[in-house]
């Protein structure tokens, strides 16, 4: 997952930090919402990474009635941290919302230069996948030709728009893999 600015989007009633991630991250083997979801913030080569526990949880709901085999199209999720401080030196970054799901809109993400960043903690090291594009839209889901870890499900994928701003635009998912 990634640590997002949501101030655009919503007025938050209360301070936090909201995460995106892909939901069967946070799911159990039998679809329920795992009892203690935990984020770490800070990996790097000198410190510790800050853990924290116990979000609100928001995600489509069908995800967990129908089964995380059948539910692709539901694979998102926002954990939000009340009233807990993101550490120094991270910054949020903002979300990159279709105006009213406009073609148009989607469209503008085709030809910008896009990025991947995935953290395998088997792996201990990130693995950054540079200039890479999207390359098509298939119902909710981008498709693009960034390579990531297959155990880096929620992690996310950056878009350069026009204004020179990086947005995240999703979040990858084993689940949403296709052979194309």
């Amino acid at each position: 997952g990634i640590v997002v600015d949501l101030s655009q989007q919503y007025a938050l009633k209360r301070p936090g930090f909201a995460v995106v991630t892909s939901t069967h991250c946070i799911m159990d083997d039998n679809s329920n919402l795992e009892r203690n979801i935990s984020f770490s913030i800070g990996f790097n080569d000198t410190d510790r990474p800050k853990k924290f526990y116990d979000p609100i949880v928001s995600y489509n709901a069908r995800y967990q009635q129908n089964g995380v085999d059948s539910t692709e199209e539901h694979d998102k999720a926002i954990l939000f941290f009340a009233h807990a401080e993101i550490p120094n030196g991270i910054e949020p970054i903002s979300l990159f919302i279709a105006d009213n799901n406009q073609a148009s809109s989607i469209r503008e993400l085709f030809d910008r230069p896009s990025m991947a960043v995935d953290y395998v903690q088997a792996q201990g090291r990130f693995n950054v996948q540079e200039d890479c594009r999207i390359l098509a839209t298939s119902g909710p889901f981008l498709r693009s030709n960034c390579l990531v870890n297959p155990e880096a499900s929620g992690s996310p994928l950056f878009v350069q728009m026009r204004d020179g701003t990086v947005r995240v635009v999703g979040v990858a998912s084993e689940r949403a893999t296709s052979p194309q």
